[in-house]
């Protein structure tokens, strides 16, 4: 491996650079690749990961052969990365379940689900009646409790997207306050 602050060679167990004294970092441990330039016989140093070198002296770039043992292992380091990737999005998705079951059982003990289904069907019977005696107040009124209290079931079962799970509870409580505007125009 290799310096990142001057480029030296330095070996595996070293914490700090014999020619700079530097601290070397696990960045710094990544295995380097150090070839001279064909065109101006410079050092030119890369990750191994890079397929090409590119010389800082005379801009000149050269391809990187490695044999059939690096690529091997390479291919295996990526598939590696790429297992570890796709374990660590299968134990987020778990986590992100179990918050959302979590969340589900919170609201169906809270009894928001039942009160919200309950508001929205009677919000319906008397949008139905405020419209047939043209009480315009009441049918706005009961209009917008419905859309809240269905609203409410809607992002509950996910019909309707909503990241946050304390939505459904706040709309059941606006349409159930709704009834207050709704009593006094009934007068």
């Amino acid at each position: 491996m290799f310096c990142s602050n001057c480029g030296e060679k330095i070996e595996d167990s070293s914490s700090f650079c014999k020619n700079c004294g530097a601290k070397i970092t696990n960045n710094d441990k990544t295995e380097r690749v150090q070839l001279k330039c064909k065109e101006c016989g410079g050092v030119m140093t890369a990750d191994s990961s890079n397929k090409t070198l590119h010389c800082p002296y005379c801009g000149s770039d050269e391809v990187i052969v490695y044999g059939d043992a690096v690529e091997v292992e390479r291919i295996k380091n990526d598939t590696y990365k790429e297992m570890e990737y796709k374990k660590w999005e299968r134990a987020d998705e778990k986590e992100r379940k179990k918050e959302k079951e979590k969340a589900d059982e919170a609201y169906r003990k809270s009894g928001f689900g039942i009160v919200a289904i309950i508001g929205a069907i009677v919000s319906a019977l008397f949008l139905i009646g405020s419209y047939s005696i043209n009480r315009w107040g009441n049918v706005v009124v009961t209009a917008i409790q419905l859309l809240l209290f269905v609203a409410s079931v809607f992002i509950r079962k996910d019909i309707i997207k909503c990241s946050n799970r304390g939505i459904p509870a706040l709309l059941t409580t606006i349409g159930l306050l709704l009834i207050i505007p709704f009593l006094i125009l009934s007068k």
